[in-house]
């Protein structure tokens, strides 16, 4: 977005840096913004803007598997990561007046953000599934799905008698850490589907169901220990981000079984480590 050369009088500045810092309750008393000139409102309708979105978590949806050059015995099955559930975006300087809106409408047009209604709760934003950023949440009761869902579509005619190769660009997969020791062990097969899945999450606290239409669920690293893959050793050893271990380990700690069973049959991730989800009601 390109910004205004309007340059405001410091007197101006400081008026308006006074007020953004008083509280909510102070601010609503403010009325000299609209005597602002149109130039500095816009400046300041787009500091406003998020300068980032933070990374959420999709569960697992069935029916994304397609299939592509069927017109060759060997063909790659994809994974449409488009087609999980829509991450949520917060966006409610879209809904303080016709003049934010309209930058606001702006930005989530170049973002790529796409806007539906949804009855008395008004306009809501959503953005899609970020391969690289996001992660996809497979939960105890999942995990046969996922493997189930594949095997459905490679009953499928067009498949039948062709060699099929996966393709999956998603590089995060999360699971719950409550579940981690019966959970690890059978991720091998999972991660055989997603082999470009670098990062293994497991997710501490509260998770998202698979039902969690109109909620925003983001994560968040948690500081401490993560298992890294030893490609010297052939293993996962705890290490840390700032090169200390300390009591987070307990916190979270990986059984060892688990641990030695996924690492004899691990197909590419690098990297376990822990995050917190937070969920945001649209």
């Amino acid at each position: 977005m390109k910004r205004s050369q309007y340059s405001p009088s410091l007197t101006t500045i400081l008026a308006v840096m006074d007020t953004l810092n008083k509280t909510p309750e102070q601010d609503s008393q403010f009325r000299y913004f609209p005597m602002l000139a149109a130039e500095l409102r816009n400046q300041i309708w787009e500091l406003s803007l998020p300068v980032t979105t933070n990374p959420g978590l999709s569960p697992y949806k069935p029916g994304c598997w397609i299939a592509s050059g069927t017109a060759v015995p060997g063909l790659a099955i994809e994974f449409a990561h488009d087609r999980l559930r829509p991450i949520l975006f917060q966006l409610p300087m879209a809904h303080v007046n016709h003049e934010a809106r309209s930058i606001a409408l702006t930005f989530a047009r170049q973002q790529g953000l796409k806007l539906y209604r949804h009855g008395e709760r008004g306009p809501i934003y959503t953005r899609h599934f970020d391969p690289k950023k996001d992660a996809m949440f497979i939960g105890e009761d999942q995990l046969v799905t996922v493997l189930v869902d594949f095997d459905n579509r490679l009953s499928e005619p067009d498949l039948i008698r062709r060699t099929v190769e996966t393709v999956s660009f998603v590089e995060k997969i999360a699971i719950p850490k409550s579940c981690i020791q019966s959970m690890l062990p059978k991720m091998p097969a999972v991660m055989e589907l997603f082999y470009y899945t670098r990062t293994l999450l497991t997710v501490v606290g509260s998770t998202p169901p698979d039902h969690a239409n109109l909620t925003q669920w983001e994560f968040f690293g948690v500081p401490g220990a993560i298992c890294r893959w030893s490609h010297t050793w052939r293993r996962f050893e705890w290490s840390s981000d700032d090169g200390r271990l300390d009591c987070v380990i307990s916190r979270w700690e990986i059984p060892v079984g688990a641990l030695e069973e996924f690492s004899s049959n691990n197909t590419g991730v690098l990297e376990i480590r822990p995050v917190r989800a937070v969920r945001n009601t649209v």
